[in-house]
């Protein structure tokens, strides 16, 4: 899935806030991205939307 980090944290400096990265799903509460594990209150998923005509 698809976020994007839009609430800061202390320790994510390595982060850019805006920026979206692509995450899994670690547990309740977690993400994963890049084998690293984040706080999914600081991440908002970007859904997917689909064009019809």
């Amino acid at each position: 899935m698809e976020v994007i980090y839009a609430e800061w944290h202390a320790n994510y400096d390595e982060l850019i806030l805006g920026q979206k990265y692509t995450a899994s799903k670690y547990k309740a509460g977690w993400v994963l991205i890049e084998s690293t594990l984040y706080r999914e209150e600081c991440f908002q998923e970007v859904k997917k939307t689909t064009l019809s005509q």
